[in-house]
């Protein structure tokens, strides 16, 4: 199993075995501390493997064709969007995501994140006279 500061081999959504925090990573990407343990030595387990399309392919086709040696996702950036109320999928994303423990899986761990979004515009600082 992975740890912290490795460089992940394999897409897919990671879970610590200390507490339990999700994420998903990227191939190629290095592997976090844990976000409730940092600077500690972290083991990320392997749970759920994603396939994801080109977002050319899903704007140029609405509305996907089965195929059963193709399996097509909603993008995780739309899932994000979705997350934090950014976005309303389109038909053949929801009526995916209704289906799709993969795609539900994403989502869950998207809405789970704290994600810190700028309520206000920050204070400006007074000019010196």
């Amino acid at each position: 199993m992975p740890q912290n500061g490795e460089i992940n081999r394999k897409f897919g959504i990671y879970k610590t075995v200390c507490c339990g925090a999700e994420i998903v990573i990227n191939l190629g990407a290095t592997f976090p501390d844990c976000p409730n343990h940092r600077k500690l030595s972290t083991i990320w387990k392997y749970l759920v493997d994603e396939k994801i399309p080109a977002a050319a392919s899903l704007k140029s086709q609405p509305e996907p064709t089965p195929d059963p040696a193709i399996e097509v996702h909603v993008e995780n950036r739309r899932l994000f969007n979705l997350a934090v109320g950014r976005l309303v999928l389109e038909r053949w994303e929801q009526k995916h995501l209704r289906g799709c423990n993969v795609c539900q899986g994403v989502l869950n761990v998207l809405v789970r994140q704290t994600i810190a979004i700028p309520t206000k515009k920050p204070p400006r600082p007074f000019d010196a006279a």
